[in-house]
């Protein structure tokens, strides 16, 4: 399911809510609302399925709200921030329609949801371990990443620059002086396909 697997890797990248200066109230009443959901049922990219399946409607109704939102004339930026949310949301709601699941299902992927999922810095080794969402959909994160990473690596790819600047921001001081030097290499490691379900591991 096309549609499904684009979903796990935009939204893998981050669950975002990104406040605005002149936010409507309706806007505000949105990210306060997933806020909540994040907060109650998400732990480091793990999700209490089976709790936010008995409790779902806050995420039903954030649902319905997201649904009337126009972003259009947002900055690009925000507007990334919505449709990830959105996404977010809709993974979220269509896991929950169809809990409990068992084993793996491809249908239902693991949103990697923190910097470590993501891309992960090795400073002995000096590589970067991308997840292999990005080279899934290289054009829309070289799109929205590749301009904004830093210019010590300007001579890299697209992609290569992108993983960078997505990750650049959250980086301690000594892994960011590893990529300005610009002599790491860059691995893609296999997608966890296992539904991240925290029933059972968090006393839920």
């Amino acid at each position: 399911m096309p549609a499904l697997r684009f979903v796990a890797v935009i939204v893998a990248c981050v669950f975002v809510a990104a406040p605005h200066a002149q936010e409507s109230l309706a806007d505000a009443a949105r990210r306060k609302s997933f806020d909540q959901i994040l907060d109650l049922y998400v732990r480091n990219g793990d999700v209490y399925y089976r709790a936010l399946k008995s409790d779902r409607g806050k995420l039903d109704g954030f649902v319905n709200l997201i649904a009337t939102a126009s972003v259009d004339k947002r900055p690009p930026d925000e507007q990334v921030a919505f449709w990830l949310n959105a996404y977010n949301a809709l993974v979220l709601r269509t896991v929950v329609d169809h809990y409990p699941i068992a084993g793996h299902a491809a249908d239902y992927p693991q949103k990697c949801v923190t910097r470590a999922q993501c891309v992960q810095l090795d400073r002995d080794s000096g590589k970067m371990t991308v997840s292999s969402i990005f080279s899934w959909h290289e054009k829309e994160f070289a799109d929205t990443y590749g301009d904004k990473a830093p210019a010590s690596v300007s001579n890299r790819s697209p992609i290569e620059r992108a993983a960078v600047a997505f990750v650049f921001p959250k980086l301690l001081s000594a892994e960011r002086d590893m990529v300005e030097k610009n002599t790491f290499q860059v691995a893609y490691k296999p997608f966890d396909w296992t539904l991240n379900d925290l029933t059972g591991r968090g006393g839920r």
